[in-house]
């Protein structure tokens, strides 16, 4: 399911100089939509660390917010099983879903639409592997044989 896209964009700083960067929309059904943008590792960062992502998703700082830049995932580069598809894919960090993380994978369009990536995003499988003990055939009425509270 297509959620959202990353295009090119230009913003002016305060100096009224043209900045540019990656910028985006992501919306995940069930969940405001957000607006972030994607920041390069800085290669000492990828030098130092086998397993940093290529891109860190940062949220758009809202009107008036004087914290720090709000890193809310990573993306990293893949290939698709068959070896014919190089794509991305990471994750954002979410409270709002089970697990944590919302797993996306980003594709280039296959219209030219002006989009660098399009965002993709396929609900999680549910796990019917899971374990789940069976109840024991163990008579236990003599645990408990009066209606007392043992607390």
């Amino acid at each position: 399911m297509n959620v959202g896209y990353f295009k090119h964009k230009t913003v002016k700083d305060q100096n009224g100089v043209e900045q540019k960067f990656i910028g985006g929309m992501i919306n995940i059904p069930f969940m405001r939509p957000i607006e972030c943008s994607l920041i390069v590792t800085p290669p000492e960062e990828l030098a130092g660390n086998q397993k940093a992502p290529i891109y860190k998703i940062a949220q758009y700082k809202p009107k008036g917010w004087e914290g720090s830049r709000q890193f809310i995932g990573g993306i990293w580069s893949a290939v698709s099983k068959d070896g014919k598809v190089n794509y991305f894919k990471g994750h954002i960090e979410t409270p709002l879903v089970a697990g944590e993380r919302v797993y996306v994978a980003l594709f280039e369009p296959k219209e030219d639409n002006g989009l660098m990536f399009e965002v993709t995003w396929s609900a999680p499988k549910s796990n019917t592997s899971a374990y789940v003990p069976t109840a024991s055939s163990e008579d236990a009425s003599y645990y408990a044989d009066d209606d007392a509270i043992p607390y």
